[in-house]
């Protein structure tokens, strides 16, 4: 026979009474959480305010090398 719901409703009452918060590790383990979203949005920013520029010295110094080879070239032929 199943139990009847004033009864799942004592024995519900009865294990909530038994509960206690997480501590320790656990609310580490949520505090990591939480932070991981200010960490990514640094990370994106840490992108944005330094490997951008480094793109930009990298694009234009591929190409003066490839100006500098092309000069090479012609100064051989003449």
């Amino acid at each position: 026979m199943a139990p009847s719901g004033a009864d799942v409703e004592a024995d519900t009452q009865e294990a909530v009474k038994h509960m206690h918060s997480l501590s320790g590790p656990a609310n580490t383990g949520v505090s990591l959480v939480q932070d991981t979203q200010e960490d990514l949005n640094a990370a994106d920013s840490f992108q944005d305010t330094h490997l951008k520029p480094l793109r930009v010295f990298d694009a234009v110094i591929r190409e003066r090398a490839d100006v500098w080879a092309l000069f090479s070239i012609i100064t051989e032929l003449i």
